[in-house]
């Protein structure tokens, strides 16, 4: 029992510490809802909250784009059936944004790869394997002055780390405000 619970103090520590080392340049909060209907995500529902930092570097490219790096934290809740699962998970984000092309928006590709945190390994019938996960994510977006709209893939996997690893995918629309 004192080497899970070491080894799960330690990753919860290496978890926290992208957001923590960043906590005082969150711009942004935010909410994000979606779900699976594919595989071992099957009638998944999920609800986060969401809170993402300033950028932690910045280069403008040719053309008038930006190229950044920036974290994000979420809390979810994920549910199937009447079974629900608690996450908390942190990621760093590559962010091309492209210069407005629709009024006051500016469009954004964005990827990342995190660690995630479940308070269980059981959703019905798919089996995490363990409660440490990496989450990866993909997204478009549309990015105003005060207002941030995306459409988001991520992706939950043990990356086979302990068997299973059935994983969990989910597919949703997050709104942010940055203020």
């Amino acid at each position: 029992m004192g080497g899970v619970m070491k080894k799960s103090t330690a990753f919860v520590l290496v978890l926290l510490l992208p957001m923590g080392v960043q906590a005082r340049t969150v711009d942004a909060v935010g909410f994000s809802g979606g779900g699976g209907a594919y595989g071992h995500s099957r009638h998944t529902a999920s609800l986060s909250v969401l809170a993402q930092t300033a950028p932690w570097w910045q280069s403008r490219l040719q053309g008038g784009s930006d190229l950044m790096l920036l974290g994000e934290g979420r809390l979810s809740w994920n549910a199937r059936g009447s079974d629900t699962l608690w996450s908390f998970s942190a990621s760093p984000l590559l962010r091309w944004q492209f210069p407005q092309a629709i009024g006051v928006l500016s469009p954004y590709v964005q990827a990342g790869i995190g660690a995630a945190w479940f308070n269980g390994t059981h959703l019905q019938d798919t089996d995490l394997g363990s409660r440490g996960q990496f989450v990866d994510q993909l997204g478009v977006g549309l990015a105003g002055k005060r207002w941030d709209l995306a459409l988001r893939a991520l992706h939950y996997s043990n990356a086979d780390l302990k068997k299973p690893n059935n994983g969990l995918d989910l597919l949703e629309l997050s709104v942010l405000y940055r203020y």
